[in-house]
């Protein structure tokens, strides 16, 4: 979105002018090397949140998931690496470039969309596979489908989601099938 493309655009900006001025600063003084190492981390790891929520928000889990998957490295890990004692979330927070809605991690000012149906979606995934299918396969289904979880876009594990929902139903231990409608007379 647009919104998001002026976000990252700011951010990229004033990053760049926070890390150049922070590598002035630094070369200045001696006595703070550790505190401005800590500051180039802080500010290179909001950039690199920030990148990961650009297109679509994300709950602390799945930011951390995607974060170490492409950094090599867990988000924990970098944070320690900043001198940050508080968790992902707590960090998010207090960083005024995201904003927190409904348990999702966006960028400040966006708001998180979800233009999918999530009924009609799954119909098609249980219909495609015989009406039934394990749970763990339709989640993995689903992400394939649409880049982001089943449970970020429900707000529910799946087997909770399935419980409370009338189109679905668990059948055993880790399956799920479709609710037979019955057939008009």
């Amino acid at each position: 979105s647009l919104g998001a493309f002026r976000a990252i655009s700011k951010l990229s900006e004033l990053s760049s002018r926070q890390l150049s001025t922070q590598f002035q600063d630094c070369s200045q003084t001696r006595d703070s090397d550790s505190m401005c190492t800590q500051n180039v981390e802080i500010t290179k790891l909001v950039e690199d949140l920030s990148q990961l929520v650009k297109d679509r928000s994300l709950t602390s889990d799945e930011l951390g998931l995607m974060y170490a998957f492409k950094h090599g490295s867990s988000v924990n890990e970098a944070l320690r690496r900043a001198g940050v004692e508080e968790k992902l979330e707590g960090f998010v927070s207090g960083q005024k470039v995201f904003s927190k809605v409904g348990g999702r991690i966006c960028l400040a000012g966006e708001v998180p969309v979800r233009d999918v149906d999530v009924v009609r979606e799954v119909t098609k995934i249980l219909e495609a596979n015989g009406g039934q299918m394990g749970v763990a396969s339709l989640c993995s289904r689903f992400i394939q489908m649409h880049e982001e979880s089943l449970s970020s876009m429900t707000g529910k594990r799946p087997a909770e989601y399935f419980e409370e929902s009338k189109e679905f139903r668990l059948i055993g231990r880790g399956v799920v099938g479709l609710v037979a409608k019955p057939k008009p007379e």
